[in-house]
């Protein structure tokens, strides 16, 4: 269950708040205005990721066809690159849902070296049984105010090195805030 929790939270930033688990949704339709805005679809030459669905985009997964998607597909996906490597079905249910989130939103790489930060792992972007060790030794809850404190610090990191990323340093802290409320 806490991957489908997980992923169902995240998709509110990847998606949106429109997006929904109804029959059009679960079969990756985007025939329709409507079916496009719940799946996330777009396909904007200007984007730099390319056309993108569910949060997937196509320069990053170019074998994936990215229209035809479904919503069971992307979610295989979410889980193989997402969450597996992060070892998420082995550490406390809101930690694996923090972490899944900081994954996609900043890489596995990224997200395993937050939470090894946290914990007093070695920073080398893979979770292994050290990493695993700590977290178990570790309150749920110490975990995920500092993983989450660590993530504001980097948004604002990033906006002082690239100043015009500014725009999106409102967004980036409201999903935070959003994602500390829901682990609540």
């Amino acid at each position: 269950m806490k991957f489908e929790d997980a992923v169902v939270f995240t998709m509110r930033y990847e998606v949106g708040p429109w997006f929904t688990l109804d029959a059009d949704t679960r079969a990756g339709l985007c025939s329709t205005s409507a079916q496009m805005r719940k799946t996330g679809y777009v396909n904007n030459p200007a984007d730099p990721g390319g056309e993108t669905k569910f949060g997937i985009a196509k320069n990053a997964n170019p074998n994936v066809d990215i229209k035809s998607l479904t919503w069971d597909s992307a979610k295989a996906l979410y889980k193989k690159k997402y969450w597996d490597p992060l070892c998420l079905d082995q550490v406390q249910p809101k930690v694996a849902i923090l972490i899944f989130d900081c994954s996609v939103n900043h890489g596995p790489v990224q997200a395993a070296k937050f939470l090894q930060g946290i914990v007093g792992a070695t920073e080398d972007g893979q979770v292994g049984p050290k990493t695993l060790q700590m977290v178990g030794a570790m309150a749920e809850s110490d975990i995920v105010t500092r993983v989450l404190d660590r993530r504001r610090r980097f948004f604002k990191y990033l906006v002082l090195n690239k100043p015009l990323q500014i725009v999106f340093l409102k967004g980036w802290l409201a999903r935070c805030d959003d994602l500390e409320m829901y682990l609540k």
